[in-house]
């Protein structure tokens, strides 16, 4: 069983935990944008086996993407 990091979701925005994440990574990103920087930690948790509210964090950076999920400029 992988492990599962819960995170608090509101439909068509970014999850709270992590913008709160990004934000304080930001220094260290080089991600050009929050989006980008939600992004780079979802990617993190996708590579040590996570998922997100249940889901795999490829999932949710697709919504990204798609637009079905909006991430604040800041």
């Amino acid at each position: 069983m992988l492990p599962s990091l819960i995170l608090t979701s509101y439909p068509a925005h970014g999850t709270s935990a992590d913008l709160q994440i990004a934000r304080k990574m930001a220094h260290k990103s080089f991600a050009k944008n929050l989006a980008g920087g939600v992004k780079e930690i979802l990617g993190t948790a996708q590579s040590v086996g996570c998922t997100v509210d249940g889901k795999p964090p490829h999932d949710i950076i697709e919504a990204i993407d798609a637009g079905e999920i909006v991430v604040p400029e800041e």
